[in-house]
């Protein structure tokens, strides 16, 4: 069987070919969904499932330079490739098994998701096709959606032996035949549907350690360190709330503050933050202590070794300044985990 879907997004921007910078394999209810990250705006596309069923290729009209290509098998999908090819990439999906194309379609960027996604549904050839949209979901002038034929079954076989089901009632029209294409419009087919990307913590816990060295006494202090940093504006904006007891020749400071930042998603594994804010410090001396206001300045790579982003890495540099009496200021290294709570 052969068949195909065409989509064109109305809100495509022309200024610059998208990318594709990743390309996912999840559990979906009863599915394997495929799930083709975007980076800048969306993209066209057209899909169809091999002669024997066994795999399809997709054509995305973006280009592709290093996509993050699924390691291992998931569900009816064995291995995922990719191809550059004159109009954009050639995305090839083997699965072994006949398989059909239950649901497609695109998913524009959100207040969980920040980058286009193009998605397909995989399920076994067997399974039965979803509901088509009703006639008043049909934007005018739309072509009627087209029933899909059932592959036929070896004559001989037990499943040919029995009597044949009533197919579903559907206007008199040509139905596809091999090497014949079904076209849509992105009205027909987008869907708000989630992907099988987990959504953005609630709040993200950050443990690790630091490490002082300052520009007056040329003194060097480390210590151990905890944060809260909580997403707002849509993840745009992060606020991060921490202290770290900072420790010296049998003395203690602290060092407490809240920084603005504004994260940089550089791959599906790696952000960069950079932030700024002011910081309360406290001071041990022999002259007794002392309380002062400081700012700081600060970039973090964050790293993230699972896709679900709920256990990361993150190395921080920074620069702080006292507006004390001595006007110090100091360079820092931060290193720790991240714990993301849902």
């Amino acid at each position: 069987m052969f068949a195909g879907i065409v989509l064109s997004p109305a809100a495509a921007a022309k200024s610059a070919q998208p990318v594709i910078t990743e390309i996912r394999l999840g559990e979906h209810g009863d599915a394997t969904r495929v799930v083709v990250d975007l980076s800048g705006h969306a993209a066209p596309f057209s899909w169809h499932v091999n002669e024997d069923g066994t795999g399809l290729t997709v054509l995305v009209q973006a280009a592709a330079h290093t996509p993050i290509l699924p390691k291992r098998r998931v569900g009816l999908v064995r291995t995922v490739s990719t191809q550059t090819v004159a109009k954009g990439t050639l995305v090839t999906i083997a699965t072994g098994l006949a398989i059909s194309v239950a649901t497609t379609g695109t998913l524009a960027p959100n207040a969980t998701y920040r980058h286009h996604r193009i998605f397909l549904d995989l399920a076994g050839a067997a399974a039965v096709s979803p509901p088509m949209p009703s006639a008043a979901a049909i934007p005018p002038g739309a072509p009627a959606p087209l029933a899909l034929l059932p592959r036929e079954a070896p004559e001989g076989s037990a499943a040919a032996a029995k009597p044949p089901t009533a197919a579903p009632s559907v206007e008199p029209q040509a139905l596809p035949t091999r090497g014949q294409t079904l076209v849509y419009t992105a009205s027909d087919r987008t869907t708000d549907a989630k992907d099988s990307e987990p959504a953005e913590p609630s709040f993200t816990i950050k443990l690790g350690g630091v490490a002082e060295r300052s520009f007056a006494d040329k003194a060097f202090l480390a210590g151990p360190s905890v944060a809260v940093q909580a997403g707002i504006l849509n993840d745009s904006v992060e606020i991060e709330a921490g202290t770290a007891p900072l420790f010296d020749h049998g003395h203690i400071d602290w060092n407490s503050g809240i920084l603005v930042k504004k994260p940089f998603e550089i791959s599906r594994q790696f952000d960069v933050e950079l932030g700024a804010g002011p910081t309360w410090i406290h001071k041990s001396t022999g002259d007794g202590p002392s309380n002062g206001i400081g700012a700081e300045a600060i970039a973090e790579l964050v790293y993230w070794p699972s896709l679900h982003k709920n256990l990361g890495w993150y190395l921080e540099s920074g620069y702080g300044y006292d507006f004390g009496r001595l006007h110090d200021s100091d360079l820092g290294l931060r290193l720790g985990v991240l714990f993301a709570v849902p």
